[in-house]
């Protein structure tokens, strides 16, 4: 027997080495946590397959190869790598280095293949979208969430585009098991940068940020620009910026205003009002006529182009004067509750100023009051009137109030005004009531 620490994590490091195993047929370039390498079976022929080897030894980098290697042994999908060894059983011992086989994917990423052409027609990147939707979503289906999709985790199988394959599971949890990623640290993900990623965030395990990052896919795809952020300093989500309309008016054979309202949506800042689910976005996607072109008797490609652009810019336009609408609709119906209080009350006056709309960012803000006549006391709130995804939020002196589907703003009035009736009553009543 062996006797001591030093001779059992010999032992162990001997025992649990990949080169008992296995022989490097080549290096591959790493990322910064790992060596990698193809690899075949040592003293045998077999398949050439894709070996992985732990560099960083923290406990955290072990925890998440650990991680990695229990969703490929976890997952079966044609679309997720396939695992063939690995030593589990060594984690637990620092002076073992953690290692993992799979399945060796031959072909080039997605990023590169973009990078190429500049962009993929329509029906290849909506191909891909849609099997990429459909890997995530048997993987959400086994409660497991990849946070970390970008073109750099894709695989074309072979080269070929209709075969992409998701890689890179060791940002992934299993529902209820996470507890690598606390509050107050940050998700990195570079290609798309989402809110509840950040670093204050409590909801970073939401199978939604998977969707998100999907349509980001999309969209690279189909303009080869990265999205980034969800909004940029001015204020646009990424498919509303000059150069994206551009990008997307290449695309003549496609309903671009269908796309964009499938886009408005993925792209919202509040994660419950973007697509419930894989299987959600991956209808609505289904539902987009593509591969049929939007050409008119003898227009001219230029004449085409600038068309398509045109609708896009009235797209936008068009879903700024609904937000507008809705937020002032929402200001009226406030202003007509309060009217109703001081004239079924006498000796109240109902006071306002300061009003200001911001229809691209969503919101109205100013002054909305009941007060006495007699000394001018009472409840004269600061208000602001927020759009956050599909809902509306009224906020009273920096609290929130009241929350309703923004669609109430225009067919359903009297529910607006019954929220802002109730609230200015209870306001009243901590002010001056009896």
């Amino acid at each position: 027997m062996l006797g001591g620490t030093k001779d059992t994590y010999s032992w162990a490091i001997e025992m649990a080495t990949w080169e008992d195993k296995w022989e490097r047929v080549a290096s591959l370039p790493g990322g910064g946590q790992g060596y990698a390498a193809l690899v075949k079976p040592r003293g045998a022929d077999g398949p050439v397959r894709f070996l992985k080897v732990l560099s960083d030894n923290r406990r955290e980098r072990r925890e998440r190869m650990r991680r990695e290697i229990a969703c490929y042994a976890t997952l079966d999908h044609p679309r997720i790598p396939k695992l063939v060894d690995s030593n589990p059983d060594a984690f637990g011992n620092p002076a073992v280095v953690p290692y993992l086989v799979s399945e060796y994917v031959g072909g080039r990423h997605l990023e590169d293949l973009v990078g190429e052409h500049g962009y993929l027609r329509a029906d290849d990147a909506f191909d891909i979208a849609l099997k990429l939707l459909d890997t995530i979503a048997y993987a959400h289906g086994q409660e497991t969430v990849h946070r970390d999709i970008k073109p750099s985790n894709i695989l074309l199988r072979d080269n070929q585009r209709s075969e992409p394959v998701l890689v890179d599971f060791g940002m992934s949890f299993y529902e209820g098991e996470d507890r690598l990623t606390p509050a107050g640290q940050e998700i990195g993900n570079r290609f798309l940068r989402l809110p509840e990623f950040s670093a204050n965030s409590a909801n970073k395990r939401d199978p939604r940020s998977d969707v998100t990052q999907c349509a980001g896919i999309l969209f690279y795809m189909l303009t080869g620009l990265t999205p980034r952020n969800l909004r940029d300093e001015h204020g646009s989500a990424p498919h509303q910026t000059p150069s994206a309309r551009e990008a997307l008016a290449r695309h003549q054979d496609i309903d671009l205003l269908a796309l964009l309202d499938v886009i408005d949506r993925a792209f919202d800042p509040v994660i419950h009002a973007r697509w419930d689910s894989a299987e959600l976005l991956s209808a609505a996607l289904r539902t987009i006529r593509i591969g049929v072109s939007d050409s008119r008797g003898d227009e001219s490609e230029d004449d085409i182009f600038a068309r398509l652009k045109a609708a896009m810019e009235r797209h936008d336009e068009q879903r700024l004067q609904q937000r507008l609408a809705q937020l002032d609709q929402v200001f009226w119906r406030m202003r007509e509750a309060t009217n109703a209080i001081t004239g079924e009350i006498p000796g109240l006056i109902t006071t306002q100023g300061g009003y200001a709309i911001d229809p691209g960012g969503g919101r109205a803000t100013g002054m909305l009051g009941i007060l006495k006549a007699s000394d001018s006391s009472g409840y004269n709130p600061s208000y602001l009137i927020e759009l956050q995804g599909t809902d509306i939020v009224v906020s009273l002196d920096g609290i929130a109030a009241f929350r309703f589907p923004a669609t109430d703003a225009t067919t359903n009035p009297d529910a607006v005004r019954s929220y802002t009736r109730i609230a200015f009553l209870k306001g009243l009543g901590s002010r001056i009531g009896g």
